[in-house]
């Protein structure tokens, strides 16, 4: 048999090269939401700075308009299909399961609500007990 047959051969048959796993871009930083879901029910912004600001030191705070409404620590897991991240871990009680996705400077967050169990899916409809965020990223001068 020919070399140049013998090597085309091993070369075809050979396994195809994986496409390494996407990395899940990171959670942190500081968050303004671009739309706003509420069990299933959209909720107009009229100009109100809804945001999220997730800090590395594993605190989040829920802003509007430029004042902390609530404070909480986070546990997030980029490995889990989808991403999820918890919010006030330390208090099973009082904690809100949730699922997260970044695509570029989007973050698309569905907050399950207390008591509720995570959301599995990126949607709240009707009746939902989950509030959805559409955020962009906050790009500092």
């Amino acid at each position: 048999m020919n070399l140049t047959l013998l090597v085309a051969a091993l070369a075809l048959g050979a396994p195809a090269l994986k496409d390494p796993p996407k990395k899940q871009a990171s959670i942190l930083g500081e968050w303004v939401a671009d739309q706003c879901t509420v069990g299933g029910k959209p909720i107009p912004l009229d100009g109100t700075a809804i945001g999220w600001t997730f800090s590395a030191d594993g605190a989040v705070a829920l802003v509007n308009n430029g004042r902390t409404l609530d404070t909480h620590h986070f546990l997030a897991d980029t490995k889990a299909s989808p991403a999820t991240v918890d919010l006030n871990p330390q208090k099973p009680q009082e904690c809100y399961l949730c699922t997260f996705k970044v695509e570029g400077d989007t973050l698309t967050l569905n907050v399950g609500w207390i008591g509720a169990g995570r959301p599995t899916a990126f949607e709240c409809p009707a009746g939902s007990k989950c509030t959805l965020y559409v955020l962009k990223r906050v790009k500092k001068d």
